[in-house]
């Protein structure tokens, strides 16, 4: 019944039982800079702000983890934890634990500078993750993949419990990403004809496609 407030000054309050009260350096944060809270599976409350990241305990917010001067990007993971983005790198991180680095986004160079604005791991345990302007990608065991939007600044992410994708960007409303039941592969997607004969898999797990 608790709600927590984060504003773009970097001040924190909380709303709770009707009464307002507001968190600074006091309380054990940066005092400058988006604070950005989320809550993991484990119900521990998780602060980022201006190079910290920590929970909150005992009435105040304690920093266990410093990642350098800009604010890192997070969001809890379905497997204990946090997913946090320090510029392009992604990493893992449990309370207790070290720093995993996990990947880095590679984006063409030449352009505007893109920092990532929104993450979120969806049931399928894939992470999204949203850039300020160099669209959207998913990554997985496979690697990362870019996802077509209808605006490259995405702002936030969600999913429903139907398994849809909602997206929200600045500037191209909002997208709904659907799972696809079937994905049909022919001429378009390759096969060097239109009708197949038979099809069958190799003890190797490769597909062979007689046509």
């Amino acid at each position: 019944g608790t709600i927590w407030i984060s504003d773009s000054t970097g001040a924190v309050s909380r709303i709770q039982e009707g009464k307002v009260r507001g968190f600074g350096t006091t309380e054990g944060l940066a005092g400058h800079g988006i604070c950005w809270l989320a809550t993991d599976t484990q119900g521990q409350f998780w602060f980022s702000q201006a190079g910290r990241v920590g929970i909150f305990r005992n009435g105040g917010f304690v920093t266990l983890l410093q990642v350098g001067p800009q604010t890192a990007r997070m969001a809890p993971a379905r497997e204990r934890g946090l997913w946090l983005a320090v510029g392009l790198k992604l990493f893992r991180y449990q309370a207790g634990g070290d720093l995993a680095a996990v990947t880095e986004l590679k984006l063409e160079s030449g352009g505007p500078e893109v920092a990532v604005t929104a993450l979120y791991e969806d049931k399928a345990r894939g992470l999204w993750i949203g850039t300020s302007s160099g669209g959207l990608f998913r990554f997985d065991a496979q690697g990362i993949q870019s996802v077509t939007t209808s605006h490259p600044n995405i702002i936030n992410i969600s999913e429903d419990a139907e398994g849809n994708l909602w997206v929200g960007t600045r500037g191209g409303g909002l997208n709904r990403l659907s799972p696809r039941a079937v994905q049909l592969q022919g001429v378009a997607s390759g096969l060097p004809f239109a009708a197949v004969q038979s099809a069958g898999e190799d003890a190797a797990g490769t597909l062979w496609v007689a046509g």
